[in-house]
């Protein structure tokens, strides 16, 4: 009859083979984790996220009166805010029964239109820290998997813009808040992919709490233990000890 010491070390170098990659994987993708620079992986070198805002307004235009020349029934409104964006300062209006959110100029009361493609060069103009043109601009409407994971979640419509010196970014912009959302480069996509690896989501990239991450830890733990009990088994110390 086989002893408990054969089925432990059974048990710990199967279990041990087959999450051994999984392990590995970990492994690598901590060590990058730790070792990058995430300034670097969300692009801060390439880009100035931060455009001064114009001069305040001497004076307002009444909200009231954006309301009623836009036939925007009062109770609809869920919230308003005043804030600056690149081209002037706008009230921000968001309505209870749609999610658009609308701008609207706090100084003659005209509402901003999404941004156009000249808006999207002017804006990368101001942030990208570089003098290169861009060599792509493209209008993205919807979630492409394929074409654009690096913009999966993002406000749409966005404006992408790429430039491929110093180094391939993308630049995304929505074009209904008229601000920069994403920046995205060889580096950020390389994280991902780890990340991906890391807690095994091979879809959205995003969900800590997958099955499969929980099944894999569960069979990571036991093969802790497994190699636990299989060295208190096999310690002649040990062994000595309890005798």
């Amino acid at each position: 009859m086989k002893s408990y010491h054969y089925y432990i070390r059974k048990t710990h170098r199967y279990l041990g083979l087959f999450i051994g990659i999984q392990f590995l994987l970990w492994t690598l993708g901590g060590l990058f984790f730790s070792w990058t620079n995430i300034d670097r992986i969300h692009g801060d070198h390439l880009v100035n996220r931060k455009v001064s805002p114009a001069h305040f307004p001497d004076r307002l235009f009444p909200l009231d009166k954006i309301l009623d020349e836009n036939r925007i029934p009062h109770h609809f409104i869920q919230s308003v805010a005043l804030m600056p964006l690149h081209s002037g300062w706008y009230y921000q209006l968001i309505r209870k029964d749609t999610p658009i959110v609308r701008y609207f100029d706090a100084q003659n009361g005209m509402m901003l239109p999404p941004m156009d493609k000249k808006e999207a060069l002017q804006l990368t103009a101001m942030h990208y820290r570089y003098d290169y043109p861009p060599d792509k601009v493209k209008y993205i409407t919807e979630e492409n998997k394929d074409e654009h994971l690096d913009y999966r979640g993002g406000a749409l419509p966005a404006w992408g813009i790429h430039y491929s010196a110093p180094e391939d970014v993308w630049l995304y912009y929505s074009a209904r808040h008229h601000r920069l959302e994403k920046v995205r480069t060889g580096r950020w996509r390389l994280f991902d992919f780890l990340w991906m690896l890391h807690i095994m989501d091979f879809d959205e990239r995003d969900n800590i709490n997958n099955s499969l991450l929980r099944v894999f830890s569960i069979l990571g733990l036991l093969t802790i233990l497994s190699g636990f009990a299989l060295f208190f088994v096999s310690s002649r110390t040990i062994r000595r000890w309890r005798v």
